[in-house]
């Protein structure tokens, strides 16, 4: 083991033991007073002190801190929820037993929960930070077939930690790869599992312990958006599910609703004195339009008005011919004009995270032009989606077929890969733009 090696398990032991520490510290100073608080830190302290070594044992046996292990903070929440929950319930079972002959002073049941889910929060934080800012050497890959844009989108990556240190043509034989494998101290290939004819020669590599990688799916994980030119019928049928899995579904809702409680207040507070603004400026206090829901369904979404008062319709907002108030610049800024949306999740129209519902006639245009465009309406639409955080520059109520192309790339995204952690993702970057927009607007 060299001494690179060395430092860096030294650096992620201290980093865990640290937040383990501090996780403790936090449910003892939340939980005891005062005069317990010294006494209540040394037994807890004691006490769990066995759960940190469980922990590490089973984050090494779940491959996180593996080496070669590609990090990329979906990856790190996939290996790590899993391996989190087992050491919690291992941890159950221990302090359990402690109880049952006598040998503990504390019987944690709330306790233990918090300082699951704090831990969780603080490791999967620190092994993100860790993985962006203090990344060891890059595991080193060979490229079979030329996919310039591999290369090109490792280097705007901040995340995955690969170099491909060489190339080879599909034409070249196992013998020549096995070669270059050794030769270059190679850990990954890179190949495209559709256009390389002879995929099988790459199988006997697994037992050398090579990842091999479909070029394709790389890409689509690092640049997180769906490669539209190389979607068919078949890639619907393996990659899409026609209805969400019911567990997930009643979590998204009970989530949506949970997060209605603030926005609500929020609405109601803002709402008497938005509303007196706004009618200085004539007509109503709020626009209404139509817009396309899951499975095609067409609904009505109401939103402060930010616009001068005429022309009105949805022409008007498709040839951008209104004119955005003061008031309406500074709603927009920071989100003010979306909240009357919150009754249309309430209603279940929409979600607070979805594709953005689009305008019928838009709708319609587009799935004239862009092949699969109605595949977005299989989920809930909602009022921030993943093209929403991703995407550069998007249209806005405007025909634009190049840059809703793009955008249905990241909607079909968000579709394959939605799930509790992708929305909070989507949760937080919406959070931090809205941010930035009032902080440079």
């Amino acid at each position: 083991m060299n001494t690179k090696l060395n430092k860096n398990i030294a650096i992620v032991l201290l980093g865990d033991f640290l937040l383990f520490f501090l996780a403790i510290l936090i449910i003892v100073f939340a939980r005891y007073s005062s005069n317990d608080f010294a006494e209540a830190l040394r037994v807890h302290f004691i006490e769990f002190l066995p759960a940190f070594f469980i922990y590490e044992i089973v984050l090494f046996t779940s491959g996180i801190l593996d080496k070669k292990f590609v990090q990329t903070p979906k990856r790190i929440f996939d290996v790590l929820l899993p391996a989190h929950l087992i050491a919690t319930l291992v941890l159950a079972v221990y302090f359990y037993f402690l109880s049952f002959f006598e040998t503990s002073q504390i019987t944690p049941r709330t306790n233990l929960l918090l300082f699951s889910l704090l831990l969780f929060i603080f490791i999967y934080s620190w092994k993100t930070l860790r993985m962006k800012h203090m990344k060891s050497r890059p595991v080193r890959a060979l490229m079979i077939g030329n996919d310039h844009e591999i290369e090109e989108i490792f280097s705007r990556s901040n995340f995955w930690d690969m170099r491909v240190v060489s190339k080879l043509p599909q034409t070249e034989s196992t013998e020549t790869i096995g070669k270059i494998l050794k030769e270059e101290r190679i850990e990954a290939v890179i190949v495209s599992f559709d256009d390389y004819p002879n995929i099988h020669l790459l199988y006997p590599f697994i037992f050398n312990n090579i990842i091999i990688y479909d070029a394709n799916m790389l890409k689509e994980e690092i640049v997180e958006k769906i490669d539209l030119k190389r979607i068919n019928e078949v890639w619907f049928l393996k990659n899409i599910k026609g209805r969400e899995d019911t567990w997930f579904t009643y979590m998204k809702r009970f989530i949506d609703l949970f997060l209605s409680i603030p926005v609500l207040i929020i609405y109601a507070i803002a709402y008497p004195i938005l509303a007196h603004i706004i009618r200085k400026d004539g007509g109503e206090i709020f626009f209404e339009m139509e817009r396309i829901g899951k499975g095609g369904k067409v609904f009505t979404i109401r939103k402060f008005r930010s616009m001068s008062a005429d022309p009105v319709g949805e022409s008007a907002v498709i040839d951008h011919k209104k004119v955005v108030t003061r008031i309406g610049e500074i709603m927009r800024k920071t989100g003010l004009d979306e909240l009357p949306q919150v009754i249309s999740v309430i209603k279940g129209d929409m979600s607070f995270i979805g594709p953005r519902p689009e305008i019928p006639s838009l709708v319609k245009k587009y799935e004239k032009e862009i092949p699969y465009y109605q595949m977005r309406h299989l989920v809930q639409p909602g009022l921030s989606g993943w093209a929403q955080v991703m995407q550069e520059s998007a249209p806005h109520h405007t025909a634009d077929v190049d840059l809703t192309r793009e955008k249905l790339a990241f909607d079909l995204y968000y579709i394959k890969h939605h799930s509790i952690f992708m929305y909070f993702k989507i949760v937080m970057k919406t959070a931090k733009s809205l941010l930035n927009r009032t902080n440079h607007g």
